[in-house]
């Protein structure tokens, strides 16, 4: 799996556009300033969208696969 900055971006906008309700439903902007868990981080597509937002975040997952995923994701981007 390539996991260069341009593959997560990538991965973030196909996961949004497959489901493309998702977004505005989750409304990432709300988080700002407020302390978020996410429970199940998978490829940490919503987990950078709520850092992005301003949260203090926290996450969490029962595969180390997907914790590796997010850590590497946040990594890439910065």
């Amino acid at each position: 799996m390539d996991l260069s900055r341009e593959a997560y971006l990538a991965q973030s906008r196909k996961r949004y556009a497959l489901e493309p309700i998702y977004e505005q439903f989750a409304d990432f902007g709300s988080a700002k300033g407020k302390r978020v868990l996410e429970v199940g981080v998978g490829l940490g597509a919503d987990h950078s969208e709520i850092r992005g937002a301003g949260a203090e975040l926290s996450g969490v997952d029962l595969t180390p696969r997907a914790i590796e995923h997010t850590r590497r994701r946040f990594l890439a981007l910065g």
